[in-house]
């Protein structure tokens, strides 16, 4: 049966808020074996049963991106199996039931792990998808970091691509011009060295990975078959641990040195690139 997740919720409890006659949200939701199949959900009594010594239980999940709210069976007093599919968000309603109706839900949100896909062998990532509606540009100093909201689905993410439009940024002067950090340069990483980086609204870095960063505090980092002054795109992947990427929110794109306030005061340009991205279908 099909419903409105917020109209559900909503109806079941503004109905019967009257007082204590009602019991309060289940305690303690939890799932476990959530890298399995089947997820095992579980919770404790509510707080407050209203003078209840028995009651039952209302289990609801949604797919996050859905609009679609489905009952589960409750197989024990309080413990349900959902069986799910990969890569998908689900969130959890848990709802007591007494005599005098329901109480408000206790509401948990689960992601699925990559895991599962890999041991069905199959594949189930999007093409491309462009993010960015117009190109976002960024400079190599001052604080001037390029930024797009995500405005075209939520999901869990597995790779960024960055697609050179036009500019250049540079470390030190024109002579250093470059797509992604600084050209002709003989540092730790020869000629190619990269230092563009992308984070969330909070500036925490997302790509690249920690590990692969020297040079602290700089974010300067090197990629095979990159060449910083020429190369059309730059491609950023973790098929290993995706990142939820919500709809709404806000993706920048930095200079390392300017991100971090290190070593940039000869640093000149600016460069605008399209942004793309992988979900987990």
């Amino acid at each position: 049966m099909r419903f409105e997740v917020l109209v559900v919720l909503a109806l079941m409890f503004a109905i019967f808020s009257d007082g204590c006659r009602i019991p309060s949200e289940p305690t303690n939701l939890a799932a476990h074996d959530i890298q399995s199949r089947t997820l095992t959900i579980s919770w404790r009594r509510p707080k407050h049963a209203c003078n209840s010594t028995q009651l039952n239980y209302t289990v609801y999940y949604k797919v996050q991106g859905e609009r679609v709210l489905q009952e589960v069976e409750v197989v024990s007093v309080t413990k349900v199996k959902l069986f799910v599919k990969p890569y998908r968000k689900y969130e959890i309603f848990v709802m007591a039931r007494n005599r005098e109706g329901f109480g408000p839900p206790s509401v948990k949100t689960y992601a699925l792990t990559l895991q599962e896909v890999e041991q069905e062998g199959g594949s189930c990532v999007s093409d491309w998808v462009k993010m960015s509606q117009h190109v976002v540009c960024f400079e190599a100093k001052g604080n001037s970091f390029g930024s797009f909201h995500n405005n075209v689905r939520s999901g869990l993410v597995v790779a960024i691509k960055l697609e050179h439009v036009y500019g250049h940024v540079s470390c030190a002067g024109t002579s250093h011009n470059s797509h992604w950090g600084c050209g002709n340069l003989n540092g730790k990483y020869g000629i190619n060295s990269l230092n563009v980086v992308v984070t969330d609204q909070l500036n925490r870095i997302i790509f690249p990975k920690e590990q692969y960063i020297g040079l602290p505090p700089r974010i300067w980092y090197g990629m095979p078959f990159m060449d910083t002054a020429s190369s059309k795109e730059l491609i950023f992947t973790d098929f290993a641990q995706p990142f939820y990427f919500p709809e709404g929110k806000q993706m920048r794109i930095w200079y390392g040195e300017d991100l971090k306030d290190s070593s940039e005061s000869d640093n000149v340009g600016r460069a605008c690139v399209n942004v793309y991205a992988k979900f987990i279908a």
